[in-house]
């Protein structure tokens, strides 16, 4: 997709350090943006944003352009005043019709000839919408996968806990009983028997 810019920037003049400058005044961003004037577009860029001409698409500009767009031209912005004639990066636009956000790769290249106050500048544009949306839904689907995986360690960890805890109750009181039932069963046997049986649960009761 490709749309021919009059800009009419001036790359040479002004600070130096535009990011801060633009950081720092909001205000100027937009200004320079509205300094631009769209000349035309093709057929693909008409379709992209919903135009069904270039009127409707250079009316519509200031709809296409919403503040996320604003903010994420800043970089472009302080290219161009560093003097660069060309640059790449992602932009966030709007449906003319929808408002739907349009996910861009924007291709910055000054025409050759026109480098002082670059006045002619084509906007190449790449629509990467369906690989924003699928790595969107990567995205949501890995928050998910760790979310679920929190949960289910915690889940493991609570049920190891109480069995543990089930387990140490029932053996206690198991060997309680197992205590009992051997005093119980040592005072009871006769004396020659006990004499006999006497090491083998006095060794058991220590294990206790």
């Amino acid at each position: 997709i490709q749309i021919a810019v009059a800009s009419g920037l001036n790359p040479a003049g002004g600070t130096k350090d535009y990011e801060t400058f633009f950081k720092e005044n909001p205000g100027e961003l937009a200004n320079c943006l509205s300094r631009l004037r769209l000349s035309r577009g093709n057929q693909a860029a008409l379709a992209l944003f919903g135009a069904a001409s270039q009127e409707e698409l250079l009316t519509g500009l200031f709809t296409i352009i919403g503040p996320e767009t604003v903010a994420q031209t800043a970089e472009g912005m302080s290219a161009l005043g560093r003097g660069k004639t060309s640059f790449e990066h992602e932009i966030v636009f709007n449906h003319l019709l929808t408002g739907a956000r349009i996910y861009c790769i924007l291709r910055w290249n000054v025409v050759p000839g026109y480098e002082v106050g670059y006045q002619r500048v084509i906007l190449s544009l790449i629509d990467i919408s369906a690989r924003k949306t699928a790595e969107n839904k990567l995205a949501d689907h890995s928050a998910q996968l760790r979310r679920l995986s929190i949960r289910l360690a915690e889940t493991a960890e609570t049920e190891r806990r109480r069995l543990a805890r089930e387990l140490h109750d029932k053996l206690g009181q198991q060997l309680t009983a197992l205590g009992l039932n051997l005093n119980i069963i040592e005072q009871s046997l006769p004396p020659k028997q006990i004499m006999a049986q006497q090491k083998r649960i006095t060794d058991t009761l220590r294990l206790l």
